[in-house]
């Protein structure tokens, strides 16, 4: 019992140091407006010719009924990486299907769980939008993808849930 409460206090001490500090939570989130200048570097740095403005318009020409979503991972602001999917009901399927379209992440934070979290995020998304299966787009799919999305479960060819 001394032991815990002992532990109580240290992590409530640590907590309220890192608050003062205000040092932002690394999170998953939904893309905004607001993100577009640090999505645009990104892609950039990583060989996209694409620009702020590019971007923008993409998030503000999407109908808003939720057949395309965006996330990223970021960390005191700073954008790690961003996955992107489309939701399908193709006719030769029973239900919907998820398809992940774009996942970028940026190589100085990779090997950290961000792309992991950033396609579990999406999954559960597709879940919740009553997806039965998941893929990745054969864009996506590309030799150093294809190690990562193995260890997630999937398959080249194949469709996952």
């Amino acid at each position: 019992m001394l032991i815990v409460a002992f532990l109580l206090r240290v992590y409530a001490f640590f907590f309220k140091i890192t608050k003062t500090f205000g040092s932002e939570e690394k999170m998953i989130k939904d893309v905004e407006l607001s993100d577009t200048a640090g999505i645009a570097e990104l892609l950039r740095r990583l060989g996209y010719n694409t620009t702020q403005k590019l971007i923008e318009s993409k998030l503000t020409t999407f109908d808003g009924s939720g057949d395309y979503k965006a996330m990223i991972d970021t960390e005191d602001g700073v954008i790690h990486g961003i996955i992107g999917a489309q939701l399908l009901n193709p006719l030769h399927t029973k239900g919907k299907t998820g398809r992940v379209t774009t996942l970028v992440f940026h190589e100085s934070y990779r090997g950290n769980r961000g792309g992991k979290a950033l396609v579990e995020a999406m999954n559960d998304y597709f879940k919740a939008s009553g997806c039965l299966t998941s893929e990745v787009s054969g864009s996506v799919m590309q030799s150093q993808s294809k190690k990562f999305f193995s260890g997630l479960g999937y398959k080249e060819g194949e469709i996952i849930y």
